[in-house]
């Protein structure tokens, strides 16, 4: 297997820590090495020049405020996520896509792009469904409330299968 990249939109402090407290109490499943985010768009398989470009010198205003706790069952599991408004990452998500129209053949097929994507911040992955309920209730009393801007996106790579992601940084 070659690379694989993800554009992502890093989420600002305070709710970095909040997430990542969150994830360690809630995900024992998953072993996560990107940041809490918001993917923008799914892994894909090589990195051309001019998205790289693009993605180092575009600022983006994204004002993202959480709207409460959604899931949704993935192939053979299920996903605890947080909904961070969707018009907005759509349309960032649609720019990228119309004028970079390789990343739709670039794609690595494990996800879903574009249109049908569900913008989401991930609390728990991997979620077997003979727990799923009592994870579910566990989180309803934690709270995350709150807007930020986020002005930048983010590009990681990954060398291997179930590998760790390191973020590209701007040469």
């Amino acid at each position: 297997m070659g690379y694989e990249y993800v554009i992502i939109a890093v989420l600002p402090e305070p709710f970095q820590t909040q997430l990542v407290q969150l994830r360690k109490k809630y995900d024992r499943w998953t072993k996560s090495t990107l940041p809490s985010h918001i993917t923008i768009i799914p892994p894909f398989r090589a990195l051309p020049g001019a998205i790289k470009k693009h993605i180092f010198t575009t600022r983006y205003t994204l004002n993202i405020t959480f709207q409460g706790w959604q899931s949704f069952h993935h192939l053979e599991h299920s996903v605890l996520w947080l909904d961070p408004g969707q018009e907005e990452l759509r349309s960032v998500s649609k720019e990228l896509r119309q004028k970079f129209p390789e990343l739709e053949h670039l794609d690595s097929g494990q996800y879903r792009g574009g249109r049908d994507s569900v913008y989401h911040v991930t609390v728990a992955n991997n979620i077997p469904d003979n727990v799923f309920q009592s994870v579910w209730d566990a989180v309803q009393s934690q709270t995350v409330e709150g807007s930020c801007n986020i002005e930048e996106l983010s590009v990681f790579v990954r060398t291997a299968p179930n590998g760790g992601w390191e973020q590209i940084l701007q040469p």
